[in-house]
């Protein structure tokens, strides 16, 4: 049984794995460089900034974090920011 399974296991091809998250397009790419060029971003700056709500733009942060963007949220001065903590290399 195990010289089957060595077998299956050097005949497989070697996968790929890629250390950095797929850059998002659009308006999703868009949040995505403001985080990178900026210390810290308010909710109410990407929402200008993308014209959509604020629910929609905090799920697309959660969509990010979930594709490999280390985005953190802390409050400065009363007010929730957001920055990426460390941006991929693409």
């Amino acid at each position: 049984m195990l010289h089957m399974i060595r077998d299956w296991v050097k005949g497989r091809q070697p996968v790929r794995v890629t250390a950095s998250p797929p850059r998002p397009s659009g308006k999703s790419g868009e949040i995505v460089r403001c985080l990178e060029v900026s210390e810290a971003v308010s909710l109410d700056n990407l929402v200008h900034l993308t014209g959509w709500k604020p629910s929609t733009v905090r799920g697309v942060l959660s969509r990010l974090r979930a594709r490999g963007y280390d985005i953190r949220r802390e409050k400065r001065n009363g007010i929730t920011v957001y920055r990426l903590d460390i941006c991929p290399d693409i």
